[in-house]
């Protein structure tokens, strides 16, 4: 698993925060959302993804190198299909669709333009509903079985998926859903605060460098 390397994680982690930046700086430059539909929807998701995305990535990330929790395979399928079946699992099912949908708005924005791409449209129509359905049937037929895995043994299934050797006890857990929970409450505030500097930064051009402009005719 390439992304468990440093390098992985490294180059994974800087190209969401560079990619998110972005985002939001196009966002904040931009003088009004009078825009496409599409470009619409890939902003929404956009500004979706890091709500989902944090738990995720935070606990797996944190969990590993502050407080030595063992996020291998086995343990996150525990934790969405029998721990957090009524929470972490529809999370990781939207996270894994408004992902997916985002990234392909944004794949055919840059395509688009392209003149081969009208006889391609079909191959790749194609290719971005069969990827995401068939990832969404394998981790569904995993969840399935470690499902059944608990049934027939819960015991030793526990003792395998929650509590491997040196894993910390429910403390390091709730530290972990505390800077959790900060993280998002962070995010949701610098969207806010950029939503309100967009309102006062026109504001300020509307009062002191709006001007008029008229054409013949009204």
């Amino acid at each position: 698993q390439p992304w468990q390397t440093m390098v992985g994680r490294l180059i994974l982690y800087t190209a969401f925060f560079a990619h998110g930046a972005l985002g939001l700086t196009a966002l904040y430059r931009r003088r009004h959302l009078r825009i496409p539909q599409s470009e619409l929807w890939q902003l929404v998701l956009g500004l979706t993804i890091p709500l989902l995305l944090i738990p995720h990535a935070t606990s797996v990330a944190l969990g590993g190198s502050v407080y030595g929790l063992e996020f291998n395979y086995a343990r996150l399928l525990y934790q969405f299909w029998v721990a957090s079946w009524d929470n972490a699992l529809p999370r990781q099912y939207l996270l894994i669709i408004v992902v997916w949908i985002h990234g392909c708005l944004g794949i055919r924005a840059w395509l688009r333009p392209k003149p081969w791409y009208p006889a391609y449209v079909p191959v790749l129509a194609s290719l971005a509903t069969l990827v995401p359905v068939l990832a969404l049937i394998g981790f569904t037929n995993a969840g399935f079985d470690i499902r059944d895995a608990v049934a027939r043994n819960p015991a030793g299934a526990i003792r395998f998926v929650i509590a491997p050797p040196g894993t910390p006890a429910g403390e390091s857990s709730e530290a972990l859903g505390r800077i959790v929970d900060l993280m998002l409450y962070a995010y949701v505030g610098l969207v806010v605060g950029l939503v309100g500097f967009r309102g006062l930064r026109d504001w300020h051009a509307r009062r002191f460098r709006a001007v008029r402009v008229s054409y013949p005719g009204g």
